[in-house]
């Protein structure tokens, strides 16, 4: 095979000193655990807590909070005073979840708690485990 005249090398000093500043290196050398806060819209429909409970199971440190009237700016303070790391919030319509806001948090030190990044999924087709045969 050819080499690539592009290809990235495993010891190249440029790449390797991008890595030691990357602020998510801590998650991925384990030496962070996540711990993740998550919220729904105002009034959520009892089909969403089925979702939650399923994600709740999957992920571990994933803590439910219920939303009232605070507002997500609340929250992310709420959750950076409590050294929660992600936050996760579900969105609805007509009680189907159909979307998912997930939102890394500063430390409480570092601007409020606001920060980013933050990444809006669409969910569809969602399944709960209790729909789920054999399980």
């Amino acid at each position: 095979r050819e080499s690539e005249t592009t290809a990235v090398q495993p010891d190249d000093e440029e790449i390797l000193a991008d890595e030691a500043e990357d602020e998510f290196a801590p998650y991925f050398s384990d030496e962070i655990r996540p711990k993740i806060l998550l919220t729904t819209r105002p009034c959520p429909s009892a089909e969403l807590f089925h979702f939650i409970s399923d994600l709740m199971r999957f992920f571990p440190q994933l803590f439910y909070y219920p939303r009232k009237s605070y507002s997500v700016k609340e929250i992310c303070t709420f959750g950076s005073n409590r050294k929660f790391t992600h936050l996760i919030v579900l969105s609805e319509k007509s009680k189907v979840c159909n979307g998912m806001l997930i939102s890394h948090l500063r430390p409480s030190t570092a601007a409020n708690g606001l920060g980013g990044p933050t990444a809006f999924f669409k969910v569809s087709n969602v399944i709960p485990s209790t729909d789920v045969p054999n399980n």
